[in-house]
């Protein structure tokens, strides 16, 4: 009997055990929430002058007229901290919603000010009476005092009110004032006025391989030794520091082009940040910015003979004087200094010579390559021997990318310098020089002008298009195929024909290739024109994490169509005969204006370390009516450093 009230008993502790289980459904009522949390204010504290008010009690002269006061909140993140502001007597004085005081009248009044549920209040006593001789006034230039008055031994607490680009110097007291302390005096018996005194901040301005020249009207800045950038001794990397108030207009100039370098342009607050006129070694006046600034003169190596071709097919006339220029010394010569120790030739016109419409390409056998370094930076020098002034253009012309100086017209018996630049992708180009304007001068008259160039790099340190944003790890592909050069051509297959070879540069993974579409076989869905190169470099396979991402930019070197069309379709195959109907993986890239650029992705699923992947890029535009440039230039790197963004921008 003993045991069976046992288990009854057990079995009425389980009943209940279960009921105690926060399942409450199953015993029959329904789930509670957890209850809200609760946000707090915890105080509320009135200020003056950024500080607590002494025994919560402001003296103020009515004279004053306003005073702003303040209120410190401490709550937690999610409490409302609005604070309302109120006066007991409006008559003596009144509040706004921000806590600007309004001082009406002698008396008393408290100040209130209230957030959530908690509040504080402080007696505001306003006197005018302070002409007696038991109270005196404060008057600050400049900033504010912890009272606008009181009686003689009285602490005062200044805080000035620094103008925007000011550095606070000093207080200017009058001369009644004998105690003083950094920003606390003590009041004597006698009114008191105070002047905040300030001087303009000046900011930082380095100026590599330069000086300035005019700042303002100060006529001889005041520099120092910033040491040389590249921790070297060559003198267009001396950095001279400078230090200007804002807004200080400033000029500046490059020094002298050390042997062998040409002066290409300024870099401005980042490098490859281009402003100024290109080549010319003078910039300003700019601003002087709230912050540190640095300037760079920028120089890059210089190559003087551009111009190698044997003459120009047009206007080179050797038995009326035309003849080579080499490093500034005219065949036969001496050294001209007005040619800048460049190459080139001297041509010969006829008087009333017509201009011509077309582009000759007359210049065989000069190399110009922008497919390395990327934009490259040309100096020209006209010299014109005639009484006539001389109209030329001279330009490069490489599968609808074309380089040209525009019409240069120099002046009878001067010289003339210029600067253009050749865009990003050219590589050996046709060249050619043309009479722009008709000439004046009889036919029977014969005259000479000098034609000089040379070239360098216009980013010294790497083009901008093909900068990144950190430390790239860039893909290699192979030399597939090398022509007798030991050019890379990658592997021609199913119809892209070359005309140039594909050229590169795998220090920063670039590759540029041009040719032109009627070079493509008819259009054929199923059968891309393609270039595929295998890639060499593959990192090293982790099971853990076997997918290699390729990131692609892409930048479209065309610019002499209205509409630079570029369609391509990169792809990765298993070998160097791929597939594109079988690809590993692929995306299309469409660009439809010059220097466009598009950054996109692959992604190769390994799995082993001995598998062989390549590059493949087709051409998959449909071939319009007569030929049009394909000139572009790709990037390749395993990391996201060239801004490419999951899904599109």
């Amino acid at each position: 009997m003993k045991t069976k009230s046992k288990i009854i008993a057990l079995l009425l502790c389980v009943i209940l055990a279960l009921c105690l289980i926060p399942s409450f459904a199953a015993c029959g009522e329904e789930p509670v929430d957890p209850p809200s949390p609760e946000y707090k204010v915890y105080s509320v504290t009135l200020q003056y002058n950024g500080k607590n008010i002494d025994g919560n009690v402001l003296n103020a002269d009515v004279s004053a007229g306003t005073l702003q006061l303040t209120a410190k909140v401490v709550k937690d993140d999610g409490a409302d901290g609005a604070v309302t502001y109120a006066s007991s007597v409006a008559e003596v004085a009144t509040v706004s919603k921000d806590g600007l005081v309004t001082l009406a009248s002698k008396g008393e009044t408290v100040i209130t000010a209230t957030a959530g549920d908690k509040k504080h209040e402080i007696v505001l006593v306003v006197a005018d009476d302070y002409s007696t001789a038991d109270s005196y006034t404060v008057t600050v230039n400049g900033g504010t005092a912890s009272v606008t008055s009181a009686a003689e031994g009285t602490y005062i607490t200044l805080t000035a009110n620094i103008p925007e680009h000011q550095d606070f110097i000093e207080w200017e007291f009058s001369e009644n004032v004998s105690w003083i302390n950094g920003n606390v005096f003590k009041m004597p018996a006698s009114d008191v006025e105070v002047t905040a005194k300030f001087e303009a901040m000046k900011y930082t301005l380095n100026v590599v391989g330069a000086t300035v020249v005019k700042a303002d009207e100060i006529d001889d800045p005041t520099s120092s030794d910033g040491g040389n950038t590249e921790d070297g001794e060559l003198p267009e990397y001396d950095m001279n520091v400078y230090r200007f108030e804002y807004g200080t207009e400033i000029s500046v100039e490059a020094i002298e082009e050390p042997a062998g370098k040409i002066f290409v342009g300024w870099d401005y607050g980042v490098e490859n940040n281009r402003v100024g006129e290109m080549g010319i070694p003078e910039y300003g006046p700019f601003s002087m910015p709230d912050s540190t600034l640095t300037v760079w003169a920028v120089f890059s190596d210089l190559n003087p003979k551009l111009l190698t071709a044997a003459k120009t097919r047009n206007y080179y006339d050797t038995n009326n004087g035309s003849l080579t220029i080499e490093n500034g010394v005219p065949k036969g010569g001496s050294a001209d200094p007005d040619l800048e120790g460049l190459s080139g030739y001297r041509l010969c016109f006829s008087g009333g010579e017509s201009a011509r419409s077309d582009y000759p390409e007359n210049i065989t056998g000069s190399v110009l390559n922008s497919t390395v370094m990327g934009t490259q930076i040309i100096k020209v020098i006209l010299k014109n021997h005639s009484n006539y002034p001389v109209s030329l253009e001279l330009y490069a012309s490489f599968h609808g990318n074309m380089a040209t100086s525009g019409e240069m017209t120099v002046e009878a018996n001067s010289v003339l310098t210029t600067f253009f630049t050749a865009g990003m992708g050219i590589y050996n180009p046709y060249m050619g020089v043309r009479l722009t304007q008709n000439l004046g001068g009889a036919s029977s008259e014969r005259f000479n002008v000098d034609m000089v160039a040379g070239v360098a790099d216009y980013y010294p340190n790497g083009d901008k298009q093909l900068q990144v944003s950190g430390n790239a790890e860039y893909v290699v592909l192979k030399d597939e195929q090398p022509d007798s050069s030991g050019e890379n051509r990658f592997i021609s297959g199913n119809g892209w024909t070359d005309y140039k070879p594909a050229t590169r540069n795998p220090d920063i993974g670039s590759y540029s290739m041009a040719t032109w579409s009627n070079n493509f076989p008819a259009y054929n869905a199923d059968a891309l024109p393609y270039k595929v190169a295998t890639i060499e470099n593959m990192p090293e396979y982790d099971p853990d994490s076997p997918n290699v991402d390729i990131y692609v930019k892409t930048i479209n070197n065309v610019n002499t169509l209205e509409e630079p069309v570029l369609k391509l379709r990169y792809g990765i195959a298993r070998s160097t005969s791929p597939d594109q109907n079988n690809l590993i993986d692929s995306v299309d890239v469409e660009l439809t204006r010059t220097a466009e650029t598009s950054v996109v992705k692959l992604t190769i699923p390994r799995t082993s370390a001995d598998e062989t992947f390549c590059l493949v890029v087709y051409y998959t535009e449909s071939i319009r009516d007569g030929a049009h440039g394909v000139c572009f230039t790709f990037q390749l790197t395993y990391n996201n450093v060239m801004g490419y963004v999951e899904g599109g921008e």
